[in-house]
């Protein structure tokens, strides 16, 4: 509820979002959005005006009234990968394969969506002294991914961040995986 996103933003409570499920998925949402609210109107279940279009993943709304969001993923429920380049696109883009937008209004920009696996996370774990960023001192973890994610998100293609692969991990300063 809209009451509870500020309530939540005021408090400044940590949101994990597992990004992978801010699409529109029909087989899935048939089966829970009629015990929601009415699915019968002119736009059937993706009706921009309904209750659950307007608050489903309120991301950028609770960000707003100054909650953290951080990323999270559902493995090895949904996938046994965490599959980060897959969240990220739906979060930045909410786009399915189908092309429907769930919700537009609670996207985040690509620059959010780095802080959310970053120094958001070790915030949330209050780890921000050792790790969440590349500075001087902290643990030196950081991957090298074979596409630029932030010109990407600039030019329109936030969608194609789903094909980003990892080249180089290195962590606490040593390679620990190479392409």
């Amino acid at each position: 509820h809209p009451d509870d996103q500020k309530r939540m933003g005021e408090m400044g409570l940590y949101m994990a979002w597992t990004y992978a499920w801010m699409l529109t998925n029909p087989a899935y949402d048939m089966t829970v959005m009629p015990f929601i609210g009415d699915v019968t109107g002119p736009n059937g279940i993706y009706d921009p005006e309904s209750y659950r279009m307007k608050n489903s993943y309120p991301v950028r709304s609770i960000m707003q009234a100054g909650g953290v969001t951080v990323a999270g993923s559902d493995a090895p429920v949904e996938d046994r990968s965490p599959r980060p380049f897959i969240n990220m696109a739906l979060g930045v883009t909410r786009q399915g394969t189908d092309g429907k937008v769930l919700n537009a209004d609670e996207t985040i920009d690509i620059h959010q969506m780095i802080a959310a696996y970053t120094i958001n996370g070790a915030h949330a774990l209050k780890q921000e002294g050792i790790t969440g960023s590349i500075e001087v001192g902290k643990k030196a973890d950081m991957a090298v991914l074979d596409r630029n994610i932030v010109e990407m998100y600039e030019r329109g293609e936030g969608y194609d961040i789903a094909k980003t692969k990892v080249e180089l991990t290195v962590f606490e300063g040593e390679v620990v995986y190479e392409r």
